[in-house]
């Protein structure tokens, strides 16, 4: 750890901290001032650049054995059918990470009114907007979801969408059975 004071940082100083830090494997520790806010933060060598990520100060920080959680699967009574139908769900809602897909909302707002009010028009100020609400998958519950259809054979996406697919069920079950050999001539 390098703890970094006043710095004074040209081009030439820049690259040489990121070089030394680099061929010594250490970080540079600062303190930096965000919004009026100090944090304590780190900064390290990522390719030719130096990348700066903010800490927790230690008053901030919850130890671990304060928490009451199972410390295992078998403290937590998993079973091991329940773990293989969890990892198989996790796999097939994974997708490839797209960071475009995620923006700041609050840059977004902010932007949007700047721009109106460049070109003259204003707009009252509302009060107090509750932020956005984000998508919170609840795991467990999807688990539950797709534990229960596999009891009664049914596909969890069909028990989600309720009675609107029950006729759609009924009409799979109709369908002949293909096999592996009837699907590679179709």
């Amino acid at each position: 750890m390098i703890p970094i004071s006043k710095p004074q940082f040209g081009d030439e100083e820049l690259a040489l901290l990121r070089e030394v830090l680099e061929r010594t494997g250490k970080v540079a520790i600062a303190n930096v001032v965000i919004r009026t806010r100090q944090h304590i933060a780190m900064v390290y060598p990522r390719d030719n650049v130096l990348v700066l990520n903010t800490l927790r100060y230690q008053n901030e920080l919850r130890s671990a054995d304060d928490l009451d959680v199972p410390k295992d699967m078998k403290h937590a009574k998993v079973q091991p059918n329940e773990l293989k139908m969890a990892e198989r769900l996790l796999e097939d809602m994974t997708i490839d990470w797209d960071p475009k897909q995620f923006h700041d909302t609050y840059r977004d707002d902010l932007l949007k009114m700047i721009e109106e009010k460049a070109k003259g028009h204003v707009r009252p100020v509302p009060k107090a907007r509750a932020p956005r609400e984000a998508e919170v998958v609840d795991f467990a519950k999807l688990l539950e979801k797709s534990l229960a259809a596999r009891k009664r054979g049914v596909a969890a996406n069909d028990d989600e969408a309720g009675e609107e697919a029950a006729p759609k069920r009924k009409a799979r079950r109709k369908a002949p059975h293909r096999t592996a050999s009837h699907r590679r001539a179709a």
